[in-house]
Order: C-alpha cells, then structure tokens, then sequence
C-alpha cells in the first residue's frame, strides 16, 4: 500500500510545486523571475480530460515538508514527505538540452486566485506541439494553475488554483492523519561507481528515446527493513540511470543483491512483470535481479531495445504483453467507484449462488468484524466498465456482473465477481494479480471471470483474504505480491 500511495502523492503533487528543473528553465527565460517560496498552501481543482469528475487537492509546504489532502468520493487521502531529502540530478547543468528540444513562450498575463498570474506555453520543438501552460504568480514565481498535454498536444489534466495562502496555519492540519512516505538514503555516484557495482551492466550505448540523454547517475542504500509493497528487502541495493531531455525524465532502477555476485550472458532471460502508462519492471528469470523504467511512456518496440540494451540478456519472454494497455502486477487506477451511481438490482444469497455456481459460500467470520449486508446484481457504465480489466479483455463476450457488500456497521468494503455465464471450463486453474489504490483484483490468465475486491480501510492481505474465500475452488495463491 505505502508503494501505491506514494505513486498517487507523486502523480498529484510533484505537478504542484516547483521542481529545480522548472525553477531553472524560468530564472533563464524569464530573469526578472525570482522563485523563492518557502512556506504556502495551495488549494486546487483537479480534471482529467478523459473524465467529467474534478476531485480538490490541499497542498500544504513548510519549509522541506509537503502535506497533501486529496479528497475523492468522500474520501480524504493525506500523504506527506520531505522535499529536501531526496537527491536528484541538478538540471541547470543540463539547459542546453531543454533548450534543444523544447521553447518557452510568454503568453499573456491572467489572475489566478486572485493573484496577477503570467501565462506561459511550452512547446515540443520536434513537433510544435504545445505540452504545458503554466500560470506562474507574478510575484512569486509559485506555478497557480496549469494544463498538461499529451504528446500529440491533446489536453489530459487541468488543475486550477482556488485559494492560495504565503503565510498558511499549519496548526490545521492533524498530523495523526498524515501518511509519511518512507523515503531511502539516496546520493549521487559516479559512471564509474556504477560500472564497478554492476559489472555486467552494458548501458553504452543506451536505447533512449529520441531527444534524450543521461543526466546523473544515484544509488539508494538497502532497507533497514522490508516494507510492505516494495520488492526490495534488507539485503538489496538500487542504482539508478536518470535521463531527460530537459523537460521529461526517464529514470532506470536496478534492484540487485548487494552481497551477492551476479553472472548475465545471452541465456538470461527477462519478463515483463509490470506494465503502467509510465512504469515498467522486468525481473530475470532465475535471477535476483529487476529493471524498472518510470517516467514517460515508452512504445512497446522502444522499450524492448532499451531493456535488452542494458545486458547480456536477448530475450524476454513476453513482450507482447507491452502492447497492451494495462498490464500489471502493481497497476495503480486513482479513481475507486463511487458504488452510489452503480444501477443495482437486489439479490437473496440463494438468488446470487444460483448465477454464480463457480463461487463459494463465505465464511463465518471476516477482517475486522465485517459481514455480508447485501448481494446484487449490477450494470456498470462503459466508463466503470474500461477500469475493470476482464471488459477489456473480453469486449465481445456477454458478462455477468454481480456485487456483494459487507459492513462493519459504519464502514462498506465490496467484492465483485464478473463471469461469462455460458461458459463451462471454470474447474480450470491458473490467474494473475492486479492491485490497484484501495483495489486488488484477481484475473484467470485464459478464462473469463475475475474477482475484485475494493476497500478504503483493508489491506491488501485481507483484501486477499476475502476473495480467496469466494473463490476457494480455484488457486489463488495470497502471497503474490508480498
């Protein structure tokens, strides 16, 4: 959970406050700019293009110390971490390379919260294509509003400034409810620090993107601790490859065994394990190794030559896999159901077990004192339907829908179950995992059913829990991921 929240706190609210890249391109173009805000609080509207919804999101920034509040569907989200402790690479060493891809024009000039706000657009040099529009107080340099554009210039999320404050009370905000995310000692090395750690480590030439080059390299010392979600543990070290081309990054970690030695020639074999719109991890077969790719998107061809460009390795054993639009064990969705606008029909339990002959009676007992309040039949939307993986990956095939509900008294936690009815080969075994924010979701590699399970209050453990009870007929194996 803390790996997901965290990618969610970084989705949100890295877009929010300025980073030394953004810091460096504006004290360039525009001089009479002097960003220098230590301490403020933002509130903001946040729209994805792809949705109708806008969700609000609270900012809070003391010193080193971001807080943020994202309210979603009634519920509130409070994630924090320190701003200062991180290392990355300093982009003012690297303007030429912005300058090379992308420019940078002054707009016009829009009060944004009521503050005098300047507008500027910055465009792909490649392409012309308009990527972002800031809203920049004029005063202080703190980006307010601004649009974010895909790379054929189509506008994918707006997140517009409500009320801003330079002089906040931080005595607001209860800290009891704020989740601190965990960060790793992290310091800059050398490429020659990183040819000794990884010997067998080929990234000369490395695939890039065009565009892009390598701007730092960095190492993150092993956990004191295994943390939950993370495939690292005590023992494992990461190295990190960061490369930009000024605007967009592209970050390669390498997971690998501090005290252990590693052997990679042409037989190693590697395997897509995960794939978000800007994640992707590939593990070795048989090795105590794992690549993951963040940042910007990668065409599925692109990504293939860069992963096996980093080793001896020349295969993976499912690259299709990369052309599909969401794979994953570890796939991230930031919008849960609202289950209020879900059109429900009541069933008895004896009704449901009927349409549902492949599950199974639940047991007497459940995390947290929960227990079955009610079964359904639904109809989900087109939109609900494209965030549940089994209408995607069976679009012509007539699925059943069905929904139960369990509570605690006070709180709900739902678990769903979607089949093709006429189909006769459920006594078949074999599934993989998907696991999202609040989410876990189990799909039968070769079969059409699927069980979900979606809470704001269970982890993941006992969300696995729960669904392997209702489907205790097959093999789910409830420690894929820990």
């Amino acid at each position: 959970m803390k790996r997901v929240l965290t990618y969610i706190f970084i989705c949100f609210i890295l877009v929010l406050t300025m980073s030394s890249l953004v810091t460096a391109q504006f004290e360039v173009v525009f001089p009479f700019m002097e960003i220098q805000v230590d301490d403020y609080y933002i509130r903001s509207k946040i729209t994805h293009a792809s949705r109708e919804e806008s969700h609000i999101v609270e900012v809070y920034k003391q010193g080193d110390l971001v807080v943020s509040k994202l309210e979603m569907h009634g519920q509130v989200l409070a994630s924090g971490y320190d701003a200062g402790f991180t290392w990355t690479p300093e982009m003012d060493d690297h303007l030429e390379l912005f300058f090379s891809n992308y420019e940078m024009r002054l707009v016009g000039v829009e009060t944004v919260a009521q503050r005098e706000s300047l507008i500027i657009d910055l465009l792909d040099k490649k392409t012309d294509v308009l990527r972002h529009t800031y809203f920049l107080d004029q005063e202080s340099g703190l980006i307010l509003s601004q649009y974010l554009y895909d790379q054929k210039g189509s506008l994918t999320t707006t997140y517009e400034a409500l009320e801003v404050d330079y002089d906040p009370d931080f005595s607001t905000l209860d800290f009891d409810l704020v989740e601190f995310q965990t960060s790793l000692p992290h310091f800059p090395i050398s490429e020659a620090d990183l040819e000794a750690a990884l010997p067998w480590l080929t990234p000369d030439p490395l695939c890039l993107p065009e565009g892009f080059q390598v701007v730092g390299y960095s190492q993150m010392d092993p956990l004191p601790e295994t943390y939950e979600g993370d495939r690292r543990d005590a023992t494992t070290s990461s190295i990190l490859i960061w490369s930009s081309d000024g605007y967009e990054s592209l970050v390669l970690d390498i997971a690998y065994p501090k005290d252990k030695q590693i052997t990679v020639d042409q037989d190693t074999v590697l395997e897509i394990v995960e794939h978000m719109p800007s994640s992707i991890i590939a593990e070795f077969v048989d090795h105590p190794l794992t690549f993951s790719l963040r940042g910007i998107s990668l065409d599925p061809d692109d990504a293939v030559k860069m992963l096996l460009s980093l080793s001896p390795a020349q295969q993976i054993t499912n690259p299709e896999v990369l052309s599909l639009e969401m794979f994953a064990q570890g796939e991230t969705l930031l919008y849960p159901f609202d289950y209020n606008t879900i059109a429900q029909e009541a069933l008895s339990e004896d009704e449901f077990f009927e349409l549902a002959p492949m599950a199974f009676h639940y047991a007497s007992t459940f995390p947290q004192d929960l227990q079955v309040v009610g079964y359904a039949r639904v109809d989900y939307s087109e939109d609900q339907k494209s965030i549940l993986s089994i209408h995607e990956r069976h679009p012509d095939l007539p699925l059943e829908d069905l929904l139960i509900t369990l509570s605690d008294g006070e709180r709900f936690h739902h678990v769903g179950l979607s089949f093709a009815p006429n189909y006769t080969e459920y006594k078949h075994r074999g599934q993989s995992h998907r696991y999202f924010q609040s989410w876990v979701s189990v799909l039968f590699n070769d079969w059409p059913i699927s069980f979900f399970s979606h809470s704001s209050f269970l982890s993941y453990e006992d969300q696995m829990e729960v669904i392997a009870e209702l489907g205790k007929g097959y093999v789910i194996n409830t420690k894929q991921h820990q």
